[in-house]
C-alpha cells in the first residue's frame, strides 16, 4: 500500500500531536489510527493505492525490480494528488 497527502499548513500541528512521520519510523500498529486522524484533518486530499498480491506478481513480473516497483507507485499516488478528477 502507498499512500501520499497534501498538507495544508494549518493541519500541521494537529498531524504532529498525532506523532505523523515517515512511514519507517511509524510502528504497524499505530498506522491505522493515524491514518483515520489524517483523513479526517486533509479534508480528502490524500490517496492511497492497494496492490493486491495478483497485480503486485503481475507488476513485478514486468518491472523485475522492487525499487522500480515502488518509485510507480510512489509516482502514481502523487500524480493523482496533483491531478484530481475533474467534476462533470
Amino acid at each position: 500500500m502507498t499512500a501520499g497527502v497534501i498538507v495544508d499548513p494549518e493541519a500541521v500541528p494537529l498531524l504532529q500531536s498525532l506523532g505523523v512521520d515517515d512511514s519507517k519510523k511509524i510502528t504497524d500498529k499505530k498506522i491505522p489510527g493515524m491514518a483515520e486522524e489524517i483523513r479526517k484533518s486533509c479534508f480528502g486530499k490524500y490517496k492511497v493505492l492497494q496492490v493486491n498480491p495478483a497485480k503486485y506478481n503481475e507488476l513485478y513480473g514486468k518491472m523485475k525490480n522492487l525499487n522500480v516497483l515502488l518509485a510507480w507507485t510512489h509516482a502514481a499516488v502523487i500524480e493523482d494528488l496533483l491531478d484530481p478528477p475533474h467534476p462533470n
